[in-house]
């Protein structure tokens, strides 16, 4: 929950079906996990992306702290995956997230994790922390129509730049 009682779950949708709608503006078919407030089980969700036959899967969360870190301060950016083939699609969307917000969020890089939804050998997977919605200035990013719309455009460049290596 976020300093102001707004969950992690709203804000993901919001900024995945921005990310959606930009992808499918440039041509790119794309399959969501959920498109409402449902909860589909976690080990489900890479399932969906076999069944559709994808090209890359990406998951997106907005993070909270550990409980021995202070939530109203911690905030960054980071994207995860799990093995090479996830790799190179996590830098790109990492890369062009950093573009995208500058000097005003903390780029944590490019990070190994082994996560159900990057745990994909078939599938480049990754998964993408855009901000921390427990801290006051996070929350208030999240939830800026402008700033999501960015985050979202950038996503959807890094996805494209992995697609479309020049």
């Amino acid at each position: 929950l976020s300093p102001h009682g707004c969950c992690e779950k709203d804000a993901n949708l919001a900024l995945a079906k921005e990310v959606r709608d930009s992808l499918a503006a440039r041509g790119y078919r794309v399959v969501m996990t959920r498109e409402d407030d449902s909860f589909p089980a976690l080990y489900d969700r890479p399932k969906v992306a076999h069944a559709a036959n994808a090209d890359a899967f990406v998951s997106i969360h907005h993070n909270a702290p550990p409980y021995d870190r202070d939530p109203s301060v911690l905030r960054y950016h980071t994207v995860y995956c799990w093995n090479d083939i996830g790799e190179r699609l996590a830098r790109a969307v990492n890369m062009r997230m950093d573009e995208a917000f500058g000097m005003t969020l903390k780029n944590n890089g490019v990070q190994r994790a082994n996560y159900a939804v990057t745990r994909n050998p078939e599938i480049p997977s990754c998964l993408v922390e855009v901000d921390f919605i427990t801290s006051p200035a996070g929350e208030e990013a999240v939830w800026n129509p402008v700033r999501r719309r960015l985050t979202a455009a950038a996503i959807a460049d890094g996805i494209a730049d992995w697609s479309n290596p020049k």
